[in-house]
């Protein structure tokens, strides 16, 4: 065994990670393009690499984003579009619903709807999802014109 593999192998006893971002870690290292690849296709026939899974796993461990943030994410992170699909719809995700329960919990702390609104913005959701969970409050707000 070589010091590519065994770096691979560290890798993936350290974490999930989908096969792109394993390439350009091999990469880095100096591994050989034709060396990272067959690497890569003989752990993924073994099972040890698997984009799907891997997306099935970013999508339940993210979820207060939205769902275009998942699929940006995804994305940069080179996993397929076909996958990430899948991933969303076996999530089977509300993205109202997980608008609604964060603001509402930062409403419990005190945070005013405002701020909500950004936060909301900034983790990705659409402003149709944000005015429907905010309501006509935010739309009051004194804005500079």
């Amino acid at each position: 065994m070589d010091r590519h593999e065994r770096y691979l192998q560290n890798l993936l006893g350290r974490g999930v990670y989908p096969r792109k971002e394993l390439f350009v870690r091999l990469r880095r290292k100096g591994c050989e393009r034709s060396t990272a690849e067959a690497l890569l296709n003989r752990y993924e026939e073994l099972g040890l690499i698997d984009d799907r899974a891997y997306a099935i796993l970013f999508v339940d461990g993210h979820p207060d984003w939205s769902l275009r943030r998942i699929r940006d994410e995804l994305r940069s992170r080179g996993v397929p579009s076909d996958l990430i699909v899948d991933a969303i719809e076996v999530a089977d995700i509300d993205e109202e619903e997980r608008a609604i329960r964060l603001a509402e919990g930062w409403r419990s702390v005190g945070i005013e709807n405002r701020k909500i609104e950004g936060r909301l913005f900034r983790r990705g959701f659409p402003g149709d999802v944000v005015y429907r969970v905010l309501g006509d409050d935010v739309r009051r707000y004194d804005r500079p014109d």
